[in-house]
């Protein structure tokens, strides 16, 4: 998802060492000779889309990880001190950017079934918001994309602070 690779596909790096420990759903047969190779699976190779893999790998390194890190982390500090300044919001997500992941946050509003908003987000503003069920909570959970704007933020904050007023 934050490779911006096309939909489907991926990586999963596993250290020699332990290979022999993990086995495929998919492939019966794990020659372990033959190395990583035993994971891959067989068939028609959707080629383009592997090809844009690599037109992926190259558009992150020309922004570079760091700048992408920083990027997210003060989108991240955006959102979180403007939902701090709402009156009824309550963040879950911690603060602290040694333990807090910059590209997600979740918040939610006490009596309020924030998963039912989902909708009237995109709907009435035209932003895609992600519910948040898992734990017990009834809350929602925002993605800062490096290409994500302070203005979506802000244009976020200003919708729920409206949606408060309108239905909480």
């Amino acid at each position: 998802k934050w490779f911006l690779a096309p939909s489907g596909t991926g990586f999963l790096y596993v250290r020699e060492a332990i290979q022999d420990l993990f086995k495929s759903l998919y492939i019966s047969d794990q020659d372990a000779s033959l190395g990583a190779a035993r994971y891959e699976s067989l068939g028609t190779y959707d080629l383009p889309t592997r090809a844009a893999i690599g037109t992926a790998q190259d558009f992150l390194n020309r922004i570079g990880i760091q700048n992408i890190q920083r990027r997210l982390r003060m989108l991240s500090d955006h959102l979180k001190a403007g939902l701090h300044d709402i009156p009824k919001v309550r963040l879950l997500s911690d603060r602290a950017s040694d333990i807090s992941s910059p590209g997600s946050t979740i918040f939610d509003i006490s009596g309020v079934d924030l998963p039912q908003w989902v909708e009237l987000f995109l709907d009435e503003a035209k932003l895609h918001v992600d519910d948040h069920t898992l734990d017990g909570h009834c809350a929602m959970r925002i993605s800062t994309h490096y290409y994500v704007t302070t203005q979506d933020i802000d244009r976020f904050l200003e919708k729920l602070v409206e949606l408060i007023k309108r239905l909480a």
